[in-house]
């Protein structure tokens, strides 16, 4: 079995862009690249202070 995920960009009305994940597509995760990346490179997708940690610090807020 493979896993696999997507990742998109959409433009706000306010014309700012925001990230999102495919499986949440509602809810943006940042409007800043140099967070999601940051994110990616401390612990990928899955492991600690990865991108799905912050989806998990999204739905505390």
């Amino acid at each position: 079995m493979i896993y696999s995920d997507m990742w998109g960009i959409r433009i706000t009305e306010a014309g700012k862009y925001e990230i999102f994940n495919g499986s949440y597509p509602k809810k943006a995760m940042t409007s800043s690249l140099e967070e999601f990346l940051k994110k990616f490179l401390k612990g990928n997708v899955f492991d600690n202070g990865g991108l799905y940690d912050r989806h998990e610090e999204l739905e505390v807020k």
